[in-house]
């Protein structure tokens, strides 16, 4: 299969790069062809070739190179990687008057919160998505303290969202977890067309199984106010006897260090490269995951359950979907640093149910991550999307045939 992908890569390299970057090998390693047309770090990049611009720039005179794109590769899909552009629409139309099925991948909150995380001032808050329109948004502030990018962010989804005949040409909308399925429907996406399909972690990544882990807790993330780093170190302040690791950087520095400083069993490693993180965290016995903000796909989560490692979690709406309670791992309410140490003692100190977990955990990774079933679902979702194509373009000809005889 010949599939066109197009895509926004942020600045980082997490989110939409680790998505679609997983895609595309996936699909090669299978012996699909990927025609990739991109952008990343605000330069254009195209490596097919193809002069290519920023997705919310992709304006009437852009779309003539991709219609190239399509009429010399003649893909038999076209797959985007991306939330908010009101040039995809064109992109869209591009598309469906050549008959080339789209699926749009979303896994980002963009079009349901500005700042793409439900988290304003140290609280959850969902207002905007609760106003449908964004009108809180104005007075909170809340897109890093900028009215003007709050207003050009308010007009992008407005302008997306609003346009229905969108919605007609993409064939299936992706989404990674049934909480963002459920939200997007709330929003006004239709039923039928939003699918479910979570990311995965790489097998070439696993480590054997059947190892054993180190005595340690750890923490992978932003050191930020909504990363839950306040809760975990309160928790950890009555637990001299389990050791934590605290990977990562941001903000709060200074209270993590300072927090090293006063008890002997938690230390501060700082930023790690990601194979480093891997090392850390293959190794682990728990992976703790105090989340005070939804996280569209936690897939530190994911990479735990490949490694055999247990998880306790904030109970955020949505997160039983990735951590079952007392199987893969362990729930807490958010914020709350007694609960999240009483459950981390009582895993400690009951190694036969932690072992019994981690194997859960690797159960779960294996039925539900894994790259195997991730690509059959794909695959799946590529040919139900084919197929419906077909069926259209038969019913048109059908119809064509019937008018040209009466």
């Amino acid at each position: 299969m010949k599939i066109l992908q197009v895509c926004h890569n942020i600045q980082s390299s997490g989110g939409k790069d680790w998505v679609a970057e997983a895609d595309k090998r996936l699909l090669k390693k299978n012996g699909h062809r990927i025609i990739h047309l991109g952008h990343e770090n605000r330069r254009a990049v195209n490596v097919s070739g193809y002069p290519a611009s920023y997705p919310a720039q992709l304006h009437r005179e852009q779309s003539s190179s991709i219609v190239q794109l399509i009429q010399k590769h003649r893909p038999n899909l076209v797959h985007i990687y991306n939330t908010i552009s009101t040039g995809y629409s064109q992109l869209s139309v591009t598309c469906q008057k050549l008959g080339l099925p789209i699926i749009h991948n979303l896994y980002r909150y963009e079009a349901l919160c500005p700042k793409s995380s439900f988290f304003y001032s140290n609280k959850l808050c969902i207002s905007c998505m609760k106003q449908f329109m964004l009108k809180h948004d104005e007075q909170q502030r809340c897109c890093r303290d900028n009215q003007n990018q709050i207003t050009d962010i308010r007009k992008m989804i407005r302008d997306y969202w609003d346009q229905k005949a969108c919605h007609g040409s993409v064939d299936y909308y992706l989404v990674p977890t049934e909480f963002f399925r459920e939200k997007l429907i709330e929003y006004g996406f239709p039923n039928h067309k939003v699918v479910v399909k979570p990311h995965f972690s790489s097998d070439e990544t696993i480590l054997p199984t059947g190892r054993q882990g180190e005595d340690y807790a750890l923490f992978i993330g932003k050191l930020t106010e909504d990363s839950g780093i306040r809760t975990l170190l309160s928790a950890w302040s009555s637990l001299p006897g389990i050791p934590l690791k605290i990977l990562g950087d941001g903000p709060l520095r200074q209270e993590v260090e300072a927090a090293c400083s006063r008890y002997r069993n938690i230390k501060f490693l700082g930023w790690q490269s990601k194979a480093e993180c891997t090392y850390h965290l293959a190794r682990a016995l728990l992976l703790v995951f105090p989340k005070e903000s939804h996280e569209v796909f936690p897939s530190t989560i994911i990479r735990a359950y490949a490694y055999g490692v247990a998880v306790i979690a904030s109970d955020l709406e949505g997160m039983e979907q990735f951590v079952i309670d007392g199987v893969s791992g362990c729930l807490f309410p958010p914020a709350d640093a007694k609960a999240l140490a009483e459950k981390a003692l009582w895993l400690w100190e009951n190694r036969d149910i932690l072992t019994s977990i981690r194997e859960g955990a690797r159960v779960e990774y294996e039925e539900k991550y894994s790259e195997e079933k991730n690509y059959q679902l794909l695959m799946s979702i590529y040919q139900d999307a084919l197929s419906q194509k077909k069926r259209a373009a038969a019913k048109h000809t059908s119809n064509l045939y019937h008018l040209q005889s009466l």
